[in-house]
Formats: structure tokens, C-alpha cells, sequence
């Protein structure tokens, strides 16, 4: 039987195995996101219908806005937090034993009414009841400068992370040397979607796109969600690199190390 911390909030925390069941997050994987509203919703649930949907939440393309803008909305009420089992983590319960995470993934979708969202892999998912997915997904280069901007403020403030976050720390990582790490590198072919094609999702948006996707996002669930920008920096005014910082041939660099990562992401957001 599932239990929860209290009935109106559904928060997922996975660290090493799946005996760990529901519970608060412990280090919460979006800074600052008031996480003790999680699971309320709206009052009105007017226009609400039960769903069964997974959402990933692809880092620094746009998941903390949408979490708010759906946590404000009638499906609120939905939302299972699944912030536990981070792919990028070689620690995590996918990279160290999958049939473990699948198992989780039959647990936390058996409700009758779930949007699981957070940072996972839908690999662990494909055997279970779920009836939609979606995600957002960024360019991989600009993506690859805001990833860094955000691990470089993050380790200026001794935040404590998932273990190739620890690296990039401890070993005073620069960009390139970020990118080389093999989960940061290989982000949506291996990390995050392998084995999984486009036709698996029923909506694949873009952060390019964000507001214009939000609409559509909008309509699939037929209620209407209000736009928010969560964690936006502007990393030229901070005195962090940004693509056009880069002479030509380091800019050929970066494409050359994401090449493949590129590709996928132009496979996945064509329309």
C-alpha cells in the first residue's frame, strides 16, 4: 500500500533502492521551487479529468516553468514529483540496476490519476499503464552554455549535488571539460532517451518555442495554463561564456564534442 506524507501532496524521493517510498525530497533538484504545494492544485476543478502521464523533466529547457504553471492549475492535484532517480546520476537507481527502477516505475504508476514529472529516464517506464508523454527539449548548445552557468553558480555556493555534479566541483571543471563528461556529453542518445524514438511521445516541445508550446500543452490537457520563467539568467551580464565568446574553431569544437546530440535534437523537435 502507498502512503503518503499527507493527502494532498504526492512527492516522490528515490535514493538507493526501492524500498524507499514516498517522502519529502531531501535535495530538491530545482532551487528554490516552493515544493510544499506540490500535489494541491486548484479548488475548482473544473475542465480536470483523471489522466495517466509522464512527463520528463529534460534539465534547462523550460521543466520548472511548466511545473508551475501545471502545479497552479485543476490537474495540480496529479503531480507525483519524481526527482529520485536522475539518469545523469551514475549512482541512481537506472544506471545501477534498471529492473529495480522499472520496478519502482509499476509502484508509482499504479493510481488511477497521475502526472509523474521530474528528472528520469522513460526507459524505466515503457512496461507501465501510462497513456501519454511529453517532454521539453533545448538545442544542445545552448543548453550545454546554460547547464554550465547553472553548475558554475551552483558550485560558487557550496551547493551539494548528485556525483558528476561533485566532479565538476571538485575537479574546478570548465565548459569543455563539462562537456566531455560521458552523461553530459551523450545527454538525450544515452542519458536521457535511449532506446526510446519519437514516436513514443505525444508531444515533443522545444524551449525555443516555449510559449507557443505552452499553448499546445495547454489544449492537450484542456485547461488553460498560466506562463511563468523560472531560474532565467542572463549569463553575458553575469560574466559567464556564451556562444558568441568563442572563437570560430572553439565554436566548431562544441559542435563537433554535441555532433550527435545535435542530431537527435533536430530528429525529435522537427514538426
Amino acid at each position: 500500500m502507498i502512503s503518503y506524507l499527507n493527502p494532498n501532496r504526492r512527492i516522490y524521493s528515490l535514493r538507493t533502492s526501492p524500498e524507499w517510498a514516498w517522502c519529502k525530497i531531501e535535495h530538491q533538484n530545482i532551487p528554490s521551487f516552493n515544493c510544499s504545494q506540490i500535489g494541491m492544485g486548484l479548488e475548482d476543478d473544473a475542465g480536470s479529468k483523471y489522466m495517466k502521464a509522464l512527463f520528463v523533466h529534460f534539465p534547462k529547457a523550460g521543466g520548472a516553468s511548466l511545473l508551475k504553471s501545471l502545479n497552479d492549475s485543476s490537474i495540480g492535484k496529479s503531480l507525483i514529483l519524481h526527482y529520485g532517480d536522475d539518469p545523469v546520476d551514475p549512482t541512481s537507481l537506472t544506471n545501477q540496476n534498471e529492473r529495480g527502477a522499472r520496478e519502482v516505475a509499476t509502484t508509482i504508476t499504479s493510481q488511477s490519476d497521475y502526472l509523474i514529472y521530474g528528472h528520469f529516464a522513460p526507459r524505466t517506464f515503457t512496461h507501465t499503464n501510462y497513456e501519454d508523454i511529453f517532454t521539453i527539449l533545448r538545442h544542445p548548445i545552448p543548453w550545454a552554455f546554460s547547464l554550465y552557468a547553472f553548475w558554475d553558480k551552483l558550485r560558487s555556493e557550496k551547493f551539494q549535488g548528485h556525483e558528476v555534479f561533485t566532479i565538476f566541483c571538485k575537479e574546478n571543471l570548465g565548459f569543455f571539460d563539462m562537456l566531455e563528461l560521458a552523461p553530459i556529453k551523450h545527454i538525450y542518445t544515452k542519458t536521457y532517451f535511449a532506446g526510446i524514438e519519437r514516436s513514443d511521445f505525444s508531444f515533443v516541445g522545444t524551449h525555443e518555442n516555449y510559449s507557443r508550446d505552452l499553448g499546445t500543452i495547454s489544449s492537450k490537457f484542456s485547461i488553460n495554463l498560466r506562463e511563468y520563467h523560472e531560474h532565467t539568467s542572463n549569463y553575458a551580464a553575469e560574466g559567464r561564456p556564451t556562444f558568441g565568446d568563442f572563437k570560430i574553431m572553439d565554436r566548431l569544437k562544441i559542435r563537433t564534442i554535441l555532433r550527435t546530440e545535435i542530431d537527435f535534437y533536430k530528429k525529435f523537435t522537427i514538426d
